[in-house]
């Protein structure tokens, strides 16, 4: 910033140089930066924002709101997004994956899961575990059922008798106990192991 004496000693060359850094008067039909982008802004948010007659406002389907979209029906617990929730739909089901480990009935619903078992219980066999899923259904399709409707409940021991027919052919005799999961509490469902008769 240029700072000068305005004294009689200033050539005029210094006076205009000292005039032009002092801010211009309001009737100078010049307009301060933060006007301009006032004035840009309010142009900007009329020509894309038309408001609505109350006839339209009216006519307007009525969307649910994040926190009804994104909701557990069954506990009513609530989520940020469509698919937390979801992923806490499938804590209602059997687990869905397995221990490709021979006689191992580890099952659980992680492939993070899956890794850590494995390192802990099958590390010191020197085999490695494979890049597959080792799913033993998908909970994403029981999930769609719940969400379309369906009773969590019917959901539930549906994907559980899949569970059990799998299982039974993957030669999991063991396993059939531990594949209910933390949340899944269902009347009626028989939770001892299953042999390879099927019964």
């Amino acid at each position: 910033m240029l700072t000068g004496n305005l004294s009689s000693g200033c050539s005029t060359e210094d006076h205009q140089l000292n005039t032009l850094t002092e801010p211009p008067s309001f009737d100078s039909g010049y307009e301060t930066p933060a006007e301009q982008d006032d004035d840009s802004v309010d142009y900007a948010l009329s020509r894309s924002v038309t408001p609505l007659s109350q006839d339209e406002v009216d006519t307007q389907p009525n969307e649910p709101t994040l926190s009804t979209q994104s909701m557990c029906h069954i506990c009513g617990k609530g989520f940020n997004a469509a698919r937390e929730r979801n992923r806490h739909l499938k804590s209602y089901l059997p687990h869905s994956i397995y221990c490709p480990f021979k006689d191992c009935p580890w099952t659980g619903r992680r492939r993070f899961d899956l890794k850590i078992h494995w390192e802990n219980k099958h590390s010191e066999t020197g085999q490695v575990l494979g890049k597959m899923k080792y799913q033993i259904y998908d909970p994403k399709a029981f999930v769609r059922r719940m969400l379309d409707g369906t009773s969590h409940i019917e959901v539930a021991w549906s994907a559980y008798q899949t569970v059990q027919e799998r299982l039974t052919q993957l030669g999991k005799i063991n396993a059939g106990a531990n594949v209910l999961g933390r949340k899944l509490d269902i009347e009626g469902i028989d939770v001892l192991p299953i042999d390879s008769e099927g019964s």
